[in-house]
């Protein structure tokens, strides 16, 4: 062979080369595009899970201190019905 069909063969393996280079590059281009689109997808979900979770917090807050109230007022009500029970069984 000639140099300059040896340097043509060259050539040729160096395009088809540079081609699946070309294209392995799109194929991960697309994976990384996919990648992104998932993580941003991803991170909205964390967004919109931990918005619910400080509001299903501030619930469980709220009701905790209802809670609270409603067993201080119990505790005034039975002192009170105590108090006239013991009123009552000594005025007779």
């Amino acid at each position: 062979m000639s140099q300059i069909s040896l340097l043509d063969e060259k050539m040729k393996h160096i395009q088809r080369t540079l081609q699946q280079l070309e294209q392995e590059k799109e194929v991960h281009l697309q994976k990384l595009e996919t990648w992104k689109s998932e993580q941003d997808r991803l991170r909205e979900e964390e967004l919109k899970t931990q918005a619910h979770l400080d509001e299903v917090s501030a619930k469980l807050k709220d009701m905790y201190e209802l809670k609270q109230e409603t067993d201080a007022y119990y505790k005034q009500i039975q002192q009170s019905v105590e108090t006239l029970l013991s009123l009552l069984s000594s005025s007779r």
